[in-house]
């Protein structure tokens, strides 16, 4: 299950003027720092996010997985706790193992092709 997005808590930086934020990775500006441009936006073809996620037991499934799920998205959504991870940096998504992953195919994709050109290899 995806818990959420991150802007890395870098926002009350840029407001209090302690770094200076050109522009943001993701697919979207971000609330905290609307004034910041996005990469695609500065003419740079390319997007990149990071995502946190809980994870359970391989093989997982039936009413044990939904009531994980369920516990999780209802904590994510809950008002309070939505309104800390926004105020530190987080983009609050609460979703389910399915699009967990979807994200993760998603991600592979799209970055196996730069790790080959680099020739990184994981020890």
């Amino acid at each position: 299950m995806t818990i959420g997005w991150s802007f890395g808590g870098a926002a009350p930086y840029q407001k209090v003027s302690l770094s200076t934020h050109i522009t943001l990775s993701g697919p979207q500006r971000d609330p905290q720092v609307p004034d910041v441009p996005t990469l695609k936006e500065s003419g740079v073809n390319m997007e990149a996010t990071a995502w946190f996620a809980m994870y359970g037991p391989a093989g997982l499934k039936g009413e044990a997985l939904n009531k994980l799920e369920s516990a999780m998205t209802k904590m994510v959504r809950d008002p309070a706790m939505k309104d800390k991870l926004i105020k530190l940096g987080y983009e609050p998504i609460g979703s389910n193992s399915v699009d967990l992953a979807a994200a993760q195919r998603t991600d592979l994709a799209r970055w196996e092709k730069p790790i080959k050109a680099t020739g990184i290899q994981l020890d």
